[in-house]
């Protein structure tokens, strides 16, 4: 949970807009300004790109990546299935896996040689579901001001009430046990 837990720099909009391949290039592969890696090689990797920082910041890594999973969902079509889209447990152990031994290479030794990634990876899928929940609700929040205030055309009314319905859904699946009825609030 401490790896999860730990707050580090994350983009919080890591969804399929904000990301640039090589194939963004409108397919033009022979281009004589190939990507090159800092060696001078050619290097796809080296040429993927993230942009849209502007709600990047300090957060919990589970947050960060529980809003790219989140991103998963088809939400720049207003058509999420939260059920179906969001990454199944192996596509999250996968995600997760090279995640972790390309950001805490001392980590996924420790684990290779105790044999524990299983348990790691249950629980980190676990603290990211119930991460995904800031996105669900960030995001609602977001698509509320967007809407008195932006000029962009776009359903931000729709796009608020899908997040809120994708908050309801990880929390049934993520947080069961906690039920909120405000008709029993204590005074």
């Amino acid at each position: 949970r401490t790896f999860c837990r730990e707050v580090v720099f994350a983009h919080m909009d890591c969804q399929s807009l904000n990301i640039l391949t090589p194939n963004d290039n409108n397919g033009d592969d022979n281009d004589e300004e190939k990507q090159k890696d800092n060696a001078g090689e050619d290097n796809d990797i080296a040429s993927i790109r993230l942009i849209d920082f502007e709600y990047a910041g300090m957060n919990p890594r589970a947050a960060d990546l529980g809003n790219t999973f989140a991103e998963f969902c088809d939400m720049n079509n207003l058509k999420p299935d939260y059920g179906a889209q969001y990454p199944t447990a192996e596509e999250q152990n996968v995600f997760l896996t090279t995640y972790v031994c390309e950001n805490s290479p001392e980590l996924a030794k420790q684990l290779d040689m105790n044999g524990e990634w299983d348990d790691f990876l249950s629980v980190m899928r676990k603290e990211v579901g119930k991460h995904s929940l800031i996105s669900h609700l960030g995001w609602a929040c977001w698509s509320i001001l967007q809407n008195s205030s932006s000029s962009i055309e776009f359903d931000y009314v729709t796009y608020g009430k899908l997040r809120l319905q994708g908050y309801r859904f990880f929390k049934k699946q993520f947080w069961p046990h906690l039920k909120f009825n405000p008709s029993q609030r204590q005074s």
